[in-house]
């Protein structure tokens, strides 16, 4: 026991452990300071975490993306995410966060490039069919949308056929009614759905439940 206590007594006075507690603690208040909104809090912390030799690992570059994210300055987590987009620890979730903010800000280029990386990474696009559905039709390739839609509903994964069924029937009504007939009738041999108003708007839960449906048989 005093071999023990003095080991840990001693790695405990290390600079190492002290810059990753430092980097923990930091990180945990930023998230709670982001969560309730006090962003210049928040980005007081994971600066704190950044500055440490452990700031480049993802968990600290994501919630720094997140934080100028949530923050509004979308040039500055553009940063953060691609510092964590190049580590080889990138998780998925970093990867999604910051596919959804680009397109959220109409970047869809960019949405496709980081796709791109996590695709060569894990050599599948299958975590990001739903994003690439919408991503295509909102840049008027409805062709390629429909083969990503009719691919995604081979998959027995009910939640991920729900994700690509909405992203099918959401990028909005405009676009949705602009689509010619054959490729609406496409998407409804897709997913199943048959109603008479195809929109995010209307139909949306029954298509939902009959997907959820159909996984279960």
């Amino acid at each position: 026991m005093d071999l023990k206590t003095a080991w840990l007594t001693q790695t405990r006075a290390t600079k190492e452990f002290i810059s990753a507690k430092t980097a923990v603690n930091a990180l945990q208040k930023a998230r709670e300071a982001r969560n309730s909104g006090a962003y210049a809090n928040a980005e007081q912390q994971i600066k704190l975490a950044l500055a440490t030799p452990y700031g480049r690992l993802p968990i600290f570059t994501n919630e720094a993306g997140r934080i100028y994210r949530d923050k509004g300055d979308y040039a500055a987590a553009e940063v953060q995410f691609t510092r964590a987009d190049s580590h080889p620890d990138q998780t998925l979730d970093g990867f999604r966060d910051h596919v959804s903010m680009a397109m959220g800000q109409r970047a869809y280029a960019r949405a496709l490039q980081v796709i791109a990386i996590y695709t060569a990474r894990s050599k599948t696009d299958k975590d990001f069919l739903p994003q690439l559905i919408r991503i295509n039709f909102k840049t008027g390739h409805a062709d390629q949308a429909i083969i990503l839609l009719q691919r995604c509903m081979d998959y027995d994964e009910p939640r991920l056929r729900n994700a690509c069924a909405m992203n099918a029937y959401g990028p909005d009504d405009d676009e949705w009614e602009k689509l010619p007939d054959s490729a609406k009738a496409k998407i409804q041999n897709a997913t199943g759905k048959a109603a008479n108003k195809l929109s995010i708007g209307s139909g949306i839960g029954d298509l939902i439940k009959s997907l959820e449906r159909s996984g279960e048989n």
